[in-house]
């Protein structure tokens, strides 16, 4: 293991000086540079070049680069797309999610046209017989109105990201295998219309903050090991 010591530009010829263990893969080099560029910048967002060839996230850096080398990073022009992306390699899907196809033509979205970079605003995974964690990437897709995730076989805590897609009318998680507590970050759901949380695992109490959300009419949280009385604030204005 010997520690290198890399000279990173970006197109206007800003400098990033990273110094690394040489037997990190391109990935874990592209979370450091993400750390410098600042504003939550995810190895994905960008592609890391050197000798004008892109390199691999999968690759070593002992394979290809040296002590002192140069690189150059470029940001990518559609986030969006790389945020999907990122979720299609986590959840191992078999779809036609590709750069080379416009995204509104990926399967199981739909987009709206707008001037934002953030345009998918519906997104449905159901009945995919998926398995394994929901990617906590899926929290950036900030313009979702509709996510759907269920009746698949997915495991694992409810990630609290889901509170950042303040936009969802509707979330349906139902008939999967999650485990543990439901997040209070739903309570930042404040569009949220209907929540399906039925046939899963979850454990403890329904969190207080589902309460505030004065938009909820509807509301499945059926066959669960939830414990402790339905909160007066949800039998207010909830459809259960």
């Amino acid at each position: 293991m010997n520690q290198i010591t890399l000279h990173i530009y970006n197109i206007t010829g800003e400098l990033i000086t990273v110094k690394c263990d040489n037997t990190i893969t391109i990935k874990d080099l592209k979370e450091l540079i993400g750390e410098r560029i600042g504003d939550n910048c995810k190895h994905y967002y960008f592609s890391l070049i050197s000798n004008n060839v892109e390199l691999d996230d999968t690759v070593f850096c002992n394979t290809i680069l040296k002590d002192n080398s140069k690189l150059f990073y470029m940001m990518r022009l559609n986030i969006e797309r790389e945020i999907l992306l990122e979720i299609k390699q986590k959840m191992g899907l078999n779809l036609n999610w590709n750069r080379t196809i416009e995204l509104s033509q990926w399967n199981f979205i739909q987009i709206h046209d707008n001037n934002s970079k953030f345009k998918v605003q519906y997104l449905n995974l159901s009945y995919l017989n998926l398995t394994g964690k929901i990617p906590t990437e899926i929290g950036q897709l900030v313009n979702l109105n509709k996510l759907i995730l269920s009746y698949n076989k997915l495991t694992g805590k409810i990630p609290t990201e889901i509170g950042q897609l303040v936009n969802l009318t509707y979330l349906s998680l139902g008939n999967n295998n999650l485990t543990g507590k439901i997040p209070t970050e739903i309570g930042q759901l404040v569009n949220l219309k209907i929540l399906y949380l039925y046939n899963n695992q979850l454990t403890g109490k329904i969190p207080t903050e589902i309460g505030q959300l004065v938009n909820l009419n509807y509301l499945d949280l059926y066959n669960n090991n939830l414990t402790g009385e339905i909160l007066t604030e949800i039998r207010q204005h909830v459809f259960l």
